[in-house]
């Protein structure tokens, strides 16, 4: 800049002598800077070139999202530094629906050196679990920075389980409905071991043949009397069948019904033992004074098992209380 001067008489010019080269922040002016220019400036200068740091600085990188779907149960994925020494670990797992179904992470923890990586497995488990998405994140905490994995997992409504898996599934443990067998995940219903004109004993596990024989009772036996001035009457009755019997006093069961339910006052006399002669079988009764008249039967039951084929005999005989 140009100062002007002004005279009555003359007008004159002139450059303003030139600033001292001092450092704008130099509060003490070009005199202080001048006198210790020597030092002052090797001072700066020494400065400005050492404060450059060139120690590595590490950096964590790690995959966005693990995805197991709907089938796996187990992945690994790989984290990765790019320079220095990475120290890294795994902070507590947060869940976004339910909670424990990420059942191991290893390792948890580490060191890596340079671009090292490593490697992370991963396990889930989808027991107990109800249909749907879950997610969840694994926080990465280390001196390159802190970064999160997203775990994600479907779990799926599954279809029932199978009914069986071997015939044993299948067994209900009777014998008369037959065996039961386990056929494409399934049972089907066992075939009756026995045939429709067969009896099956359930106890026994066997199919008796059943034989009728016929029988009568004999001459007057066939009509009896309930008593008029006493409580009870015993009697015998004869019953004579078509052919020899394979009655047993000891294992032959005995029954004497009335044509209805509601029919009472007649039974076996207990005192007294039932016996068998040739085609004839004595019976021995009771008729009670109030015993309902009508047609009254006896049926009697043998199991004969020291056959080729096991069967049951049945007699049977009418009678009449009057």
């Amino acid at each position: 800049d140009r100062n002007l001067y002004v005279d009555k008489t003359t007008i004159t010019i002139f450059e303003p002598p030139p600033l001292p080269d001092t450092d704008p922040g130099d509060t003490n002016g070009g005199n202080s800077n001048g006198g210790s220019s020597g030092g002052g400036g090797s001072s700066g200068s020494s400065g400005g070139g050492s404060s450059s740091d060139n120690t590595p600085i590490p950096e964590l990188s790690v995959p966005v999202i693990v995805d197991f779907g709907k089938k796996l149960y187990e992945q690994e994925f790989q984290i990765s530094n790019t320079e220095g020494i990475l120290q890294w670990e795994i902070g507590d797992v947060q869940y976004d629906q339910a909670e424990g179904w990420i059942t191991l992470i290893e390792p948890r923890s580490g060191e890596l050196t340079g671009s090292d990586s490593a490697t992370i497995m991963v396990t889930v488990s989808r027991n107990e679990l109800l249909p749907g998405d879950y997610s969840a994140v694994l926080p990465f905490i280390s001196n390159g920075g802190n970064k999160n994995v997203g775990i994600h997992m479907d779990v799926e409504e599954l279809p029932p389980p199978p009914e069986c898996y071997t015939d044993a599934d299948c067994g209900d443990g009777n014998f008369c409905n037959g065996i039961e067998l386990c056929a494409g995940d399934e049972c089907i219903e066992g075939e009756a071991p026995c045939d429709s004109d067969q009896q099956c004993r359930e106890g026994q596990e066997m199919c008796f043949d059943i034989v009728t024989l016929s029988a009568a009772v004999s001459g007057r036996q066939q009509a009896l009397r309930r008593p008029v001035l006493r409580k009870q009457q015993y009697a015998w009755i004869r019953l004579e069948c078509d052919e020899e019997t394979q009655f047993d006093d000891t294992a032959s069961t005995i029954t004497i019904t009335g044509a209805s339910d509601n029919y009472a006052g007649v039974q076996l006399n207990p005192e007294k033992t039932p016996f068998c002669i040739r085609q004839y079988i004595f019976i021995p009764i009771c008729i009670e004074q109030w015993a309902t008249l009508g047609q009254w039967t006896i049926e009697i039951t043998t199991d004969v098992l020291d056959s080729d084929s096991p069967f049951q005999e049945i007699i049977e005989a009418d009678f009449a209380i009057e």
